[in-house]
């Protein structure tokens, strides 16, 4: 299994989105990002996983969201 990585400058305000396959295959990344700048913290993650769900959820959905605060 190969993860994958990246780095990026965490300031105020960053938000990032770590998650499973079950969320990001059968939800296409416009929808995720739409979906991300509609809604915040736990309801964000809800609306996510919704998503998946209704795309038909082929396969566990894990996901977090962290929000880099003050």
């Amino acid at each position: 299994m190969e993860p994958h990585l990246s780095r990026v400058p965490l300031t105020v305000g960053t938000r990032l989105l770590v998650c499973s396959d079950g969320l990001t295959d059968p939800v296409p990344p416009e929808q995720l990002a739409a979906i991300l700048a509609e809604h915040r913290d736990g309801r964000a993650a809800y609306e996510l996983w919704r998503a998946a769900i209704d795309a038909g959820g082929p396969d566990n959905i894990t996901l977090a969201l962290v929000s880099v605060e003050e």
